[in-house]
């Protein structure tokens, strides 16, 4: 493992999941001081510096941290919730993975998050069917971003993924490999519309 791997996996532990434990103070967006998080990383990794954790954070191909005059912050995957700032317009379409049982039920009431405050979405076909593969998601949702958008849903666009709140039924255009035998109405099937990334959830300690 790299330098710059080692740091973006402690980042990520950090930023999207146990500040508390590191001592970091992250504010309503999620960021924290560039001073604080170099101090942190050094409880972990000897010789780190300021230098260093700019060199990971501005290297060609980095996508998961966001660095400006506010601190650092992860860009996505937060187990406790953060504010979203600066909704965008998406491209026309976004993508997701279910499960079977997760694409009978979307038509009838769409997608929500399950185990974290934001659905997570992909901004190709080739991403989403990459992190199908890894988590055995069988099923694609094709979700109308763009009409969406017009219809007064928020995204937010973090990189190689965008984030929103929920995506009802009527902009999901189309789910990908579904078995037609398995579809249920809302009435009679579970609360299975939620995307679970197979992580317990973490107790909100920031609410809107």
């Amino acid at each position: 493992m790299s330098d710059y791997e080692r740091i973006s996996k402690l980042l990520s532990l950090m930023l999207r999941h146990r500040p508390d434990e590191f001592g970091l103070n992250v504010d309503e967006y999620g960021y924290a001081p560039v001073e604080d998080v170099v101090e942190a990383l050094g409880t972990k990794i000897e010789d780190i510096s300021d230098d260093i954790l700019m060199a990971m954070l501005n290297a060609p191909g980095q996508r998961r941290f966001e660095l400006n005059e506010k601190g650092v912050r992860a860009k996505y995957g937060h187990s406790f919730f953060v504010e979203m700032d600066d909704p965008e317009e998406p491209p026309d379409q976004l993508y997701i993975g279910c499960t079977q049982a997760q694409a009978a039920t979307y038509s009838a009431k769409g997608i929500r998050p399950a185990d974290r405050s934001y659905i997570h979405l992909s901004i190709s076909r080739e991403a989403a069917e990459a992190r199908n593969l890894r988590v055995e998601l069988p099923c694609l949702a094709v979700i109308a971003a763009r009409e969406a958008h017009e219809g007064g849903v928020e995204f937010y666009p973090r990189g190689e993924i965008v984030l929103c709140r929920d995506i009802p039924s009527q902009f999901i255009s189309n789910i990908e490999h579904a078995d037609p035998g398995s579809a249920v109405s809302g009435e009679d099937s579970g609360d299975q519309s939620t995307v679970s990334y197979g992580r317990r959830p973490r107790k909100a300690t920031r609410r809107r």
